[in-house]
């Protein structure tokens, strides 16, 4: 049938847990923090949404972070900028890592 998929054709099997994610077994699974974040090569050329001088050429690296929530958009970063965030980010990271030792 089309749009319909069987447990088959997910990879699942009708015996055992032999082929589940560890979800499906009831196992508690890690949750990132690391949400709506992604590196990926810009389509066109754009301008950083930190800073309008810093131009980003099409096919460059573009640090993308999607806004919360369905169809909200997303925003592009250059590489510059985006090691300013992730820097300041691993930092923030540190500081709860601390806090909870």
């Amino acid at each position: 049938m089309i749009g319909r998929l069987t447990t088959a054709s997910r990879g699942f099997r009708s015996h055992g847990s032999i082929g589940l994610t560890a979800e499906a077994r009831g196992m508690s699974v890690v949750r990132s923090v690391l949400l709506r974040l992604e590196v990926r090569q810009a389509g066109r050329a754009s301008k950083c949404a930190r800073n309008k001088n810093h131009a980003i050429a099409k096919g460059q690296p573009r640090f993308v972070v999607k806004n919360h929530g369905p169809a909200q958009g997303e925003k592009g970063y250059c590489k510059r900028c985006a090691k300013l965030m992730i820097s300041r980010a691993h930092d923030a990271l540190d500081g709860l890592e601390a806090d909870l030792s």
